[in-house]
């Protein structure tokens, strides 16, 4: 059996099934297991200390759940599968925006409002053109459901910039947008046409978009949006009253001008950015949206926005905005500006009677403690002690560290 282990990206591949994994899927090993574990801890502790209460959800839904709010190619994305129990067709979840939905319109239809629900999990997503391959993707995010103020969009803006300074992000820039500017470019280009418009808009590339739209005041305007792309004082410029041919895109230029001023407000001037042109990933949005982009890694950290029809699908009308982090880009970001650290090391204590003594009181401590019995412990080699912190040898009622000429008892200590 041939057998790769990529320690760069983590996926497990294995020539010979059935032992390999789907692709896409990987196991995260010791230590990188633990830190993600203790990286989503943090987000969520940022979380609630804004407010925000945890939920948990399910990991797949019937898929008219799952699908409703969802774009068209996101729909034909979806993994599905026969639930043996029920006969019903259920998908497992790409995105968690529309459980929080369905939990908003249903368990709390009579709440007072606004909701601020918090969330941690897995979604199941199929890597499309030039992304990463990973289609298990780990999230971390918060939804705000009920309060249709801008300030409503700057708070979930603030809450992920804060999350992602707890986890040690803290030159992350906000490249803001709007959905209501892209559907008015969508919209420009014919139907059968869109797919190819809306790739040629996010590689900026004037040629294909001059043959789709021809020569006039329709490329005119494109080429006015997609300038509208850097720093946040471009929206001052002139290229928004080419912009503005509607009372609705005025609006929608308005609200980000808001959206900005109030960042700005909030200390964080340094970190707005924006990007009219960006057309990618608007499914359920109807309004500010934008994406966390960090140094040195190719695609945002997270993504978010308002969405104030989404749930109306479920039932209950009300506006809401929210942002998700994607666990497994920050920890690529972090690994570059840092070495990962071990969050809590392992002590192995072996060898002696009084072992199962030691490793309790070492615990009481808050002391990561390992065991292992006299044959384990005289046929460890280096390689397998690499991994701990400490080898402790017990004698009697003293622990002592192996190799210690001073002979310093690890249970005297304070």
């Amino acid at each position: 059996m041939s057998r790769d282990l990529n320690d760069t990206d983590g996926l497990l591949r294995i020539t010979t099934a059935p032992l390999a994994l789907p692709p896409g899927l990987r196991d995260l090993l010791p230590p990188r297991a633990a830190q993600r574990r203790a990286r989503a801890r943090s987000a969520i502790d940022c979380f609630s200390q804004w407010g925000y209460e945890l939920v948990v959800l399910p990991a797949y839904e019937r898929e008219d759940t799952i699908a409703r709010g969802l774009s068209e190619s996101a729909q034909r994305d979806l993994v599905r599968f026969v639930e043996p129990s029920s006969g019903h067709v259920v998908a497992l979840r790409p995105d968690m925006t529309p459980q929080i939905a369905r939990v908003a319109a249903t368990r709390y239809a009579d709440a007072a409002l606004p909701l601020r629900l918090m969330y941690e999990g897995s979604v199941i997503r199929t890597p499309r053109g030039r992304s990463r391959k990973l289609r298990q993707i780990s999230q971390a995010g918060v939804e705000l459901i009920g309060w249709a103020s801008i300030d409503a969009d700057v708070e979930v803006i603030r809450v992920a910039l804060a999350a992602l300074s707890a986890l040690g992000l803290e030159d992350v820039r906000v490249e803001l947008s709007h959905a209501t500017v892209a559907n008015a470019l969508v919209a420009l280009a014919k139907e059968p046409l869109r797919a190819h418009f809306i790739d040629a808009l996010s590689a900026r590339d004037d040629a294909t978009l001059r043959r789709v739209l021809g020569d006039g005041p329709a490329l005119d305007r494109v080429r006015a949006t997609i300038a509208v792309a850097g720093d946040s004082a471009l929206l001052d410029g002139d290229s928004t009253h080419t912009i503005s041919t509607s009372p609705a895109l005025s609006a929608a230029l308005d609200e980000l001008r808001a959206v900005r001023d109030r960042l700005a407000a909030s200390g964080l001037a340094d970190r707005v950015l924006v990007d009219l042109g960006e057309v990618r990933g608007l499914g359920y949005y109807t309004g500010v949206s934008f994406v966390l982009l960090a140094r040195g890694v190719g695609e945002p950290l997270g993504a978010g926005g308002r969405y104030d029809s989404l749930l109306a699908e479920f039932g209950a009308p009300r506006p809401a905005t929210g942002c998700a982090i994607d666990l497994e880009l920050v920890d690529e970001a972090l690994a570059q500006r840092a070495p990962a650290a071990i969050e809590r090391p392992t002590l192995l204590v072996g060898d002696g009677d009084g072992r199962a003594h030691a490793a309790r009181a070492l615990r009481a401590r808050g002391m990561a403690v390992a065991e292992c019995d006299e044959a384990m412990f005289s046929a460890a080699d280096a390689a397998s002690l690499s991994r701990y912190a400490r080898v402790l040898r017990c004698e009697g009622d003293a622990v002592y560290e192996r190799g210690d000429g001073a002979r310093r008892d690890w249970l005297s200590r304070t």
